[in-house]
């Protein structure tokens, strides 16, 4: 991990994040969550997804969405944080 004690996300972040990318929110407020849920992943790092499932499943279900402009989000994330582990 990246300087950040994953039980801090765990505990405050995770689970203020985890509506937000959500079908009951309208477009912007999903694609803010989705930005949200991609930038703490992105510094949790590896063994943090690993060690968080429903964080990993939030980056999972944007990946998997009906929509594409979501969907869409997802792959430029995945790209960016694979960049990292050439």
């Amino acid at each position: 991990m990246r300087g950040v004690d994953i039980n801090v996300i765990t505990n405050t972040v995770v689970k203020e994040i985890k509506e937000l990318p959500g079908l009951k929110n309208p477009l912007p407020k999903r694609k803010l969550g989705n930005r949200i849920v991609f930038a703490v992943s992105k510094g949790i790092g590896e063994a943090g997804l690993d060690s968080e499932p429903t964080l990993r499943k939030l980056v999972s279900s944007i990946c998997l969405d009906d929509n594409y402009k979501i969907r869409r989000d997802g792959v430029f994330f995945l790209k960016e944080y694979f960049k990292d582990y050439k």
